[in-house]
C-alpha cells in the first residue's frame, strides 16, 4: 500500500483520520495538564469543562471517519498491528457463517492481519482457523456484516457478501460459505447418516423473513419428487 500522500489528493477520510491522531495528542496533552493539581481536578471552570465536551464529540465523530477510512485499507491495518473486527450485526447462525466467509477472505487476503468477530454464535466458529480471536474486545477498527441496504431496496439481484466485500477491497473473493468440524464431530455425522440407510438432502422450509418463505405447495412438490431417492431431513 502506498504511504506517500499527494496533498492534492487527500480524501475526506484521510483527513478525518489525521485529525483524529491530532485529536488524541490534544486529548493527552489537555489530560495531563489537569492532573497536575489536586485544585484543578476538584474546581474545573466552565470553560475548561465546555472544552472537555466539545472535544469529546468531536473525538467521536472523527472516531467514526478514522474506523472508515482504515476499514476500507485492511492491508494498512494490518501493517500497523492493529486488531480488525467483523461484527456479526444480524446475528442469526446463517449470517454467523456468512460472518465467517467474510473473515475467510479477508485472513487469506492479509495473513497478518490480527482477526477478531463479534457473534452470537461463538460455538459456530469455534474451529475456525482463519480468526484470531471470538468475542475479543471492540477495537482498534471494525466493520459489520449485514445488508440492510438490500433488504430496503428489495434487491434480489445483488450478492449478500458483496457490499461489505467491496467495502473492504476485496473485489475477487470466494462466497462459498465454510463450516469447520472436529474429527469427533465428523464421525457423530458420519454414524448419524448410516442410520438413514441412502443419500440424504437437509431442507429449512421457514424463516424469520416472510419474503424467505416458500409458498407450501412447492415444498410438498418438491418433497414429492425428491423423496423416493433420497432421505429427506427437515432442519
Amino acid at each position: 500500500f502506498p504511504l506517500e500522500w499527494d496533498l492534492l489528493s487527500v480524501d475526506f477520510y484521510e483527513i478525518c483520520f489525521l485529525l483524529w491522531v491530532w485529536l488524541v495528542v490534544v486529548e493527552r496533552v489537555f489530560e495531563f495538564s489537569t492532573k497536575g493539581s489536586v485544585r484543578v481536578r476538584a474546581f474545573v471552570d466552565p470553560h475548561t469543562k465546555n472544552a472537555q465536551f466539545w472535544l469529546g464529540n468531536l473525538r467521536k465523530r472523527l472516531g467514526w471517519h478514522r474506523n472508515e477510512f482504515l476499514s476500507r485499507r485492511p492491508g494498512l491495518v494490518s501493517a500497523l498491528g492493529i486488531s480488525f473486527t467483523v461484527i456479526d450485526a444480524f446475528g442469526t447462525p446463517g449470517d454467523t457463517i456468512q460472518t465467517a466467509t467474510v473473515c475467510r477472505n479477508l485472513k487469506q487476503r492479509h495473513p497478518r492481519l490480527r482477526l477478531n468477530c463479534l457473534t452470537p454464535h461463538p460455538e459456530l466458529l469455534a474451529h475456525d482457523p482463519h480468526l484470531d480471536q471470538i468475542n475479543g474486545p471492540l477495537d482498534g477498527v471494525s466493520v459489520k456484516f449485514w445488508y440492510l441496504d438490500l433488504i430496503e431496496r428489495k434487491d434480489g439481484a445483488t450478492h449478500v457478501l458483496r457490499p461489505v466485500m467491496e467495502h473492504l477491497g476485496l473485489h475477487q473473493y470466494d462466497p462459498k460459505a465454510r463450516f469447520f468440524l472436529t474429527e469427533a464431530e465428523r464421525s457423530q455425522a458420519a454414524e448419524r447418516a448410516r442410520d438413514l440407510g441412502r443419500p440424504f438432502i437437509s431442507l429449512n422450509a421457514r424463516s424469520r423473513e416472510r419474503v424467505k418463505t416458500w409458498f407450501p405447495e412447492n415444498w410438498q412438490r418438491l418433497i414429492q419428487l425428491l423423496g423416493d431417492e433420497f432421505a429427506l431431513v427437515q432442519l
